[in-house]
């Protein structure tokens, strides 16, 4: 956590990416490295060496030794964290310079876009008052009460997980995870192209809202059902998600007019223009 990104800016909490380099990478280069074989039947490579890079001073995982025969799977795959600093386009491209000096492509195939509120909702506010275009959702929670959702599944191009990432403090963070299908549509293929995520779409996938109860009980004022009625009406009270209300309503009037962009969706899209990278 970042306290000059709250509120304020997102950054990319953790980037996995998949470099092609015929030398073995210069791991001599990371900080406090310590390296482990991995090699399996399930696995893609034989060596994974875990550190610091001495650009960030960031934790880093350098995967090489391929074990597959198949195609798709570059020679090496690299994870960067964001726990000193939050990244940037230039810091990557120097670390990636560094490690492998010889390398002749370096693509995103993961990147989670971060958001930090404070004190301006709980996990489960931002569930029940977003709309997204996920099919799936899982809510988990452990033993302390902490509550994390995930929104989407593993394998789509896309996910979201809302979690509180520091309680105490009243921080709660929302990631969306975007995969490699989608960064390559949106002609993210090499570190320096993260930067256009500022500017990316997120209505298709997800937007923050807030009830309106009139126009929701306009909409449902022809029906006969008063109990239908009542039940729309009271629907937050009552801790409803605005996803499934809205699917209810569907075809009763304009999805934009009934659930309003919220405040807090006006954040989310002032961070992300102002992503750091």
């Amino acid at each position: 956590m970042f306290d000059y990104c709250v509120n304020k800016a997102a950054f990319i909490d953790r980037m996995d990416l998949s470099v092609w380099s015929e030398p073995k990478p210069v791991l001599d280069q990371l900080l406090e490295a310590k390296s482990i074989g991995v090699l399996s039947s399930k696995s893609l490579y034989a060596r994974s060496v875990s550190g610091k890079t001495p650009v960030t001073g960031n934790p880093i995982k350098v995967l090489y030794g391929k074990a597959s025969r198949f195609p798709s799977v570059p020679p090496c795959r690299v994870i960067i964290r964001s726990e000193e600093v939050p990244w940037t386009g230039a810091q990557v491209n120097e670390t990636m310079r560094l490690l492998f000096p010889a390398a002749t492509r370096i693509q995103p195939v993961l990147a989670e876009l971060t958001f930090d509120f404070k004190n301006r909702a709980s996990v489960l506010y931002l569930y029940r008052h977003m709309i997204h275009g996920a099919r799936s959702f899982v809510e988990l929670s452990d033993l302390d009460g902490r509550t994390t959702v995930y929104i989407g599944s593993p394998k789509s191009p896309w996910q979201i997980r809302i979690y509180d990432k520091a309680k105490p403090k009243g921080i709660v963070r929302l990631e969306l995870i975007l995969r490699r299908n989608l960064l390559f549509d949106y002609g993210i293929r090499q570190p320096d192209t993260v930067v256009t995520l500022r500017s990316m779409e997120l209505k298709s996938m997800f937007s923050l809202r807030r009830f309106a109860p009139a126009r929701l009980a306009a909409a449902t004022n022809g029906w006969r059902d008063v109990v239908r009625r009542d039940i729309v009406g009271e629907w937050e009270q009552y801790g409803g998600t605005a996803q499934l209300l809205c699917r209810m309503l569907r075809g009763r009037g304009d999805e934009g007019r009934l659930f309003p962009r919220s405040g807090l969706q006006r954040t989310v899209e002032k961070m992300q223009q102002n992503l750091i990278w």
